[in-house]
């Protein structure tokens, strides 16, 4: 679960300036799975705290997954940090992992971790751990705190946290922003826009859900941002095989594409063809394509795929045949 901001540009209901972005904007609340999928989603105004409204948008998930699943795990940032929500999670079984706000008490428990290790600086990054109960000022039992400590090669202080992979739900949401433009909440009212966020997530699902289907192996595990701006440069790229491929390789010769849009494209082979074939050769030689002679399509074309080969004379002899050796390529 994790919060994200939706900046407005007018005068939409609830849109408030907030100082911690910077921006006057709406505050929407999501839930993901591990598959990126969007579970729950909701529109909220742009001054409320991170975890307002929590309870109308985990515990429909925790009531759908109920039953069907042998194990829940819930991850969150510091804004969750509650004690509501941890007796909710405790009382639903369901496994956790919060960061917690740093204080006086929990650095005292790692002390000595947070000094700089005796010797040289490595040269690759140094790790330590420490778990031990903690039980805050208002929480009614104690509860167990694992803390992490980083010191990387050429920095003075240290990082302390455990974040491990909790970037993958901001990167979704990253997703969202860029490829579904689940920002655009320019309607008036509220309710509107919150219909409309709604609409963004059914389509990002479906893209997420298509994403999953019917990639391709090597490049699943890509996003939806990622695939978008390689597919302009796909056509560089030839497939090993007449079917879809597992594995590509950088090919010179111009081999049928793959577009996300038009899937294998003979017009874009036969494109890229006639560019290497004509527009290329004149650009050399100063040329439009419509002034090129028979002898510069005679040097750049191979003798077998020219008809009129045995027509055309070379300059390297007074024969009617291309000479050994010299049936493709430039003649320098």
């Amino acid at each position: 679960m994790d919060s994200s901001v939706s900046p407005t540009h007018g005068e939409q209901e609830q849109s408030v300036w907030t100082g911690h972005f910077g921006c006057t904007c709406y505050h929407p609340l999501f839930v993901f799975n591990q598959f990126g999928d969007l579970e729950r989603c909701a529109l909220r105004a742009g001054n409320v705290h991170s975890a307002d409204g929590w309870e109308q948008v985990l515990k429909p998930v925790v009531a759908r997954y109920r039953g069907t699943v042998r194990r829940i795990a819930f991850r969150g940032d510091a804004a969750f940090a509650q004690p509501n929500m941890y007796e909710f999670l405790e009382a639903e079984g369901i496994d956790y992992a919060i960061r917690l706000p740093a204080n006086q008490v929990l650095q005292e428990r790692i002390g000595d971790l947070l000094r700089r290790p005796v010797g040289r600086p490595a040269h690759y990054v140094q790790r330590f751990y420490r778990s031990f109960r903690y039980q805050a000022a208002s929480w009614s039992r104690p509860r167990r705190v694992v803390a992490k400590v980083e010191w990387h090669h050429g920095e003075l202080f240290p990082r302390v946290g455990f974040h491990n992979k909790r970037g993958r739900c901001e990167q979704w949401i990253k997703e969202g922003k860029a490829a579904i433009k689940w920002t655009r909440l320019s309607c008036r009212s509220f309710d509107a826009n919150a219909v409309r966020l709604q609409l963004h997530a059914l389509a990002y699902n479906l893209g997420n859900f298509l994403r999953t289907l019917a990639t391709p192996e090597p490049i699943r595990g890509r996003s939806r941002v990622c695939a978008r701006s390689s597919s302009r440069s796909a056509r560089r790229w030839s497939a090993t095989a007449g079917t879809l491929p597992s594995k590509w390789r950088r090919s010179p010769s111009p081999a049928m594409c793959l577009r996300t849009s038009c899937g294998w494209s003979p017009r874009c082979a036969r494109r890229r063809l006639r560019r290497r074939q004509y527009e290329r050769p004149a650009k050399r030689a100063g040329k439009s394509a419509g002034d090129l002679s028979p002898f510069d399509l005679a040097v750049r074309i191979p003798a077998a795929r020219r008809p009129d080969a045995g027509a055309i004379s070379h300059r390297t002899g007074g024969s009617t045949r291309p000479p050994p050796g010299k049936t493709g390529g430039i003649i320098r």
